[in-house]
């Protein structure tokens, strides 16, 4: 018996040749019966006809999509939670500004009443939700104080929370002189 093992450029052929029997070829789990040098120049022909496979190793390709998914969803939530952060800005935006509208509206109402009432101390105006945008009521108080040395003039102390809920709330505070 003869045996032959030849080295190609991606795996082994090796032929088991017994005089006067069928060689036994195995490439790949084929099973050629052939003799002679028929058969060797078949199996090497039939061995380069394949493709070569990548000698990586199985399973690199499941990890990089795994990778690939773990990035797109860490850049997913980081975009999301962003979204999140510019919305509370937005709306913290929105509270300061209405804050700053129901001060200056305060200061209008409290020039108009000391101009019916000189006597006018202050007072506290409620807000109900429905009078704003129906979903936070506000608080804006009034409070006059005489001016040192100037007995007609009056300090004007407006402040306004909005909305009240102490969590959401926005407050701004102005002083303006009145000279009647």
């Amino acid at each position: 018996m003869r045996r032959t093992r030849v080295i190609t450029r991606n795996m082994v052929v090796s032929t088991d040749r017994v005089l006067g029997n069928s060689a036994k070829c195995k490439v790949q789990s084929e099973k050629c019966k052939l003799n002679g040098i028929q058969h060797f120049a078949l199996c090497t022909a039939f061995e380069q006809s394949r493709p070569i496979r990548s000698h990586a190793p199985r399973g690199v390709s499941l990890l990089i999509v795994i990778i690939a998914l773990g990035l797109a969803s860490a850049l997913g939530m980081s975009l999301i939670k962003l979204c999140l952060i510019q919305s509370r800005h937005i709306q913290r935006a929105t509270f300061a500004n209405q804050s700053r509208l129901l001060v200056e509206a305060g200061v209008d109402r409290a020039v108009a009443e000391l101009k019916l009432d000189p006597t006018f101390k202050g007072t506290t105006w409620k807000l109900k939700p429905e009078e704003l945008d129906g979903r936070h009521p506000a608080l804006v108080s009034i409070e006059i104080k005489p001016v040192e040395n100037e007995p007609k003039q009056r300090q004007i102390v407006v402040t306004a929370d909005y909305p009240v809920e102490p969590s959401l709330r926005s407050r701004v505070s102005v002083t303006r002189q009145f000279i009647p």
